[in-house]
């Protein structure tokens, strides 16, 4: 087909080469309002609606408290001691982004934070993030 195509283009008009210039864009950059440091948590507590998770608020832009939504049930969550966090792209935080794991009794030096996955345990997707007043939450 192309040995067919290019004596029929010799003849075709042309556009002028375009070029587009643009600023580069900025690298990913978390925010307070929808991400939470693992390295900061304090405490967290599961519910129906998923795991509420605490954190220091000096570290977390004043927010205290965040509800992590999970892709669906944890049952390892129910009576688990401990929970860590895996971030999907690497940049230490947890927002809901592709990736993004909650997983039952993780351990970690990083206080919360996990690189890879220890055998035998099951990760809980993360789909969502965000800050929860402690007024809507009844703990004031």
């Amino acid at each position: 087909y192309a040995l067919l195509a290019r004596p029929a283009s010799h003849g075709m008009p042309t556009l002028d080469p375009l070029e587009v210039r643009e600023a580069r864009p900025r690298g990913f950059a978390a925010s307070h309002n929808f991400c939470f440091n693992p390295r900061y948590m304090r405490a967290w507590s599961e519910d129906p609606r998923g795991v509420r998770v605490e954190v220091s608020p000096k570290r977390s832009g004043g927010n205290r408290y965040y509800r992590v939504e999970l892709a669906g049930a944890c049952p390892e969550l129910t009576r688990a001691g401990s929970i860590a966090f895996r971030s999907g792209l690497g940049i230490g935080v947890i927002c809901g982004n592709p990736g993004d794991m909650a997983m039952a009794g993780g351990e970690s030096s990083q206080g919360g934070l996990i690189n890879r996955l220890p055998p035998g345990r099951i990760p809980c997707q993360v789909l969502a993030v965000y800050p929860e007043q402690a007024q809507a939450a009844g703990l004031d």
